[in-house]
């Protein structure tokens, strides 16, 4: 007994191989386009879900400040600078973080967005991150001058010497300007 392929007698004699094979072939390319469609869809969500995620930690720590007397504290300009600067610091070190995983290369983040996007990510928020660090620096600094009645660099000075923790902090943010100038050199070149 012989066996008869498909091709040979046509599919239950309906159409010729070649006819059965460009079927096969326009159902893959549907499905394939189907599967494609999906899984942009799912990048699309995936991607809105961690940004929402991302920005409700944001209103979180803007939360925690609110409820830490962040606005109701303000009586003068001393005590609005002061604010304003613990708020940036806050943000400033949220940025950081984020800083460190837009470039961790974390198969969910590149899955959703794209490595080159998750590379202009960093570009920007890199620079809003030193901006807001920088901010937390003056403010503060400038908050507490107003409020002693004293210079801005006395204050610095003050804070330099008197505050535990405070070299610490300066050398670090002195390290992060450096990273991030030689950063933006290297990218220009």
């Amino acid at each position: 007994m012989s066996i008869v392929l498909p091709e040979a007698r046509g599919w239950a004699g309906r159409t010729s191989g070649t006819d059965f094979r460009e079927r096969l072939a326009r159902r893959d390319l549907h499905n394939d386009t189907k599967r494609r469609s999906r899984i942009r869809a799912a990048k699309t969500a995936f991607g809105w879900a961690i940004r929402l995620v991302l920005l409700g930690i944001g209103g979180v720590i803007i939360g925690f400040w609110a409820y830490a007397d962040g606005v109701t504290a303000v009586t003068s300009m001393a005590t609005a600078l002061t604010s304003a600067g613990r708020l940036t610091g806050l943000l400033g070190a949220y940025l950081l973080l984020m800083q460190v995983l837009s470039l961790a290369r974390l198969p969910f983040f590149e899955w959703a967005f794209g490595f080159d996007r998750l590379t202009t990510l960093h570009r920007i928020n890199g620079r809003l991150a030193i901006a807001l660090i920088l901010a937390h620096v003056g403010l503060i600094t400038a908050g507490y001058a107003l409020m002693s009645k004293i210079s801005f660099t006395a204050q610095m000075m003050l804070f330099l010497t008197g505050y535990h923790g405070m070299l610490a902090a300066l050398i670090g943010t002195i390290l992060l300007v450096l990273v991030a100038v030689t950063s933006i050199l290297i990218v220009k070149r």
